[in-house]
């Protein structure tokens, strides 16, 4: 889904978190006749951001019934920060659910830009800061986003072809995607956040660590013969997400980079590197 199948269509942003606040943001120019709602539990929005009615011409449905009648918008737009549960117990379900990861992912693509995504219970955040580091100094037009940068919708007129968009994902973010960034990097897998991934639990993703396991995988699952997986070799549950993907996997060893060449110190920092 693009930003301007949203033109004319009734939109719910569900939660209004920073990457709430870049999707309206996003919507308002890339599709200003969708009319969007805000559903959030904090009651004080209103009060708190009264611009969003002025400046957004925004709905806001907020309080303790911000998840009243979803059925009745054409897109819901579920940030990260809303446990699966949330939606799993309405009845009925709305008619689309998307994230602004997948829409940022498939609006890259048709752009023609190159989104290396990087994911990993550990070492995500430092091996996306090195990789960004490093596209900089090869003179690379690029961006750090994600949890450790700005919003990636918020950078959508900068996706351009020859443009590369470092981002970090989160299981958060990763687990309603059903699209998958050109080069994925996968820096290590054991089980976190299991309360948050215990409600996305079913019969075929039994458990919350499975679930955990699951939402990971999308990086690199939805890929294509054409895309790239990079993995840390000493991480077996890393090197099982890997093996998802149909484009060419990359093990990265960490003996391979010698330590004494790296500022970063630990050999945790090593496999980072790597």
């Amino acid at each position: 889904m693009l930003l301007k199948d949203l033109n004319g269509k009734s939109i719910c942003i569900l939660g209004y978190g920073r990457e709430g606040k870049a999707m309206v943001d996003a919507i308002r120019e890339f599709a200003p006749e969708a009319e969007i709602t805000i559903a959030d539990q904090n009651d004080q929005l209103r009060v708190a951001c009264p611009e969003l009615s002025r400046r957004a011409g925004c709905e806001l449905q907020v309080g303790e019934n911000y998840l009243e009648n979803l059925k009745r918008f054409d897109v819901v737009i579920k940030s990260p920060g809303i446990p699966p549960k949330v939606l799993a117990t309405r009845n009925p379900q709305p008619a689309t659910v998307t994230n602004s990861t997948q829409i940022f992912l498939e609006e890259a693509a048709a752009r023609g830009a190159t989104v290396i995504g990087v994911t990993g219970s550990k070492g995500k955040s430092t091996t996306s800061s090195l990789i960004y580091e490093i596209l900089k100094a090869a003179q690379k037009k690029s961006f750090l986003v994600g949890n450790i940068g700005d919003p990636a919708i918020s950078h959508l007129k900068d996706a351009t072809l020859n443009t590369f968009f470092v981002q970090e994902m989160s299981s958060y973010q990763l687990m309603d995607c059903t699209v998958s960034p050109h080069v994925a990097v996968i820096t290590s897998f054991f089980p976190e956040h299991l309360d948050y991934h215990a409600s996305a639990s079913r019969s075929s993703v039994s458990t919350p660590r499975e679930a955990y396991k699951e939402a990971k995988s999308h990086i690199s699952r939805f890929q294509n013969e054409e895309d790239f997986v990079i993995y840390d070799v000493a991480s077996a549950g890393a090197e099982e997400i890997a093996a998802l993907s149909p484009g060419k996997r990359i093990a990265a060893h960490a003996e391979d980079l010698p330590l004494q060449s790296m500022e970063l110190k630990g050999e945790h920092n090593r496999r980072n590197g790597a």
